[in-house]
């Protein structure tokens, strides 16, 4: 849920925005696809965004998302969306003519009523809407952990695309990603079920972290600096 590396259709998206030329600007790694590895390196293939007919512009970014949301944010405020950071909606009614959300901030823990004609439900995980009227269904095949930090001097991909996002299978259903998202700065996430990560946690989230990147060879090796 961090969404770090982008797909070539969010650059549709950057033009409607008028945000295009600032994303550019911000001189996020590029993304030309992603490179498959099996747990021991041996094995893997490319998926290359060129050669995607449906795509009208291939290249895209792997992104730090604080700089990532600032230019959207500061985006939205230009053309006349009052923001308010810091704040939290806590509940949500609805009139027959508009929604009313109770929002708190976080910064001196006050709260106020803000009358809305549409409300649009982004908080993700969260689930606003979808715990309010009970929505949320569980997918057994996606009951996944993430854990996940940022790291310096993790080698690069050899040749003319060196910041392609590297997925790389475990041999316990789980998988790893690499995504460069600055010059200096590596996030590495690995992904497991919920039932093997219980049973593989072992203190610290940071601690089951690196006892997963020991036991996978090629993620160990690209991690020994």
């Amino acid at each position: 849920h961090i969404g770090e590396s982008l797909l070539s259709t969010a650059n549709d998206a950057f033009a409607a925005l008028g945000v295009t030329k600032r994303i550019e600007a911000a001189c996020f790694p590029e993304k030309w696809g992603a490179r498959l590895f099996t747990h021991d390196g041996q094995n893997g293939r490319y998926v290359d965004f060129t050669c995607v007919r449906e795509v009208t512009r291939p290249q895209t970014y792997q992104v730090r998302r604080e700089e990532f949301d600032r230019i959207l944010l500061e985006r939205a405020r230009e053309v006349g969306v009052e923001v308010r950071e810091a704040c939290n909606v806590i509940t949500c009614e609805f009139a027959p003519d508009a929604a009313i959300l109770d929002v708190a901030s976080r910064g001196d823990a006050g709260t106020g009523r803000v009358r809305v004609r549409a409300l649009v439900d982004a908080t993700g995980r969260g689930g606003l809407i979808a715990r309010k009227f009970n929505l949320r269904t569980e997918e057994p095949r996606l009951a996944n952990i993430a854990i996940y930090s940022h790291y310096t001097n993790v080698p690069r991909l050899g040749g003319p695309r060196p910041d392609d996002i590297r997925l790389i299978a475990r041999n316990d259903a789980g998988w790893f990603w690499l995504i460069p998202i600055s010059k200096e700065l590596t996030s590495v996430g690995v992904v497991l079920p919920k039932a093997l990560y219980r049973r593989m946690a072992n203190g610290s989230p940071e601690e089951t972290l690196n006892s997963t990147i020991s036991d996978t060879p090629i993620v160990a090796e690209l991690m020994r600096e």
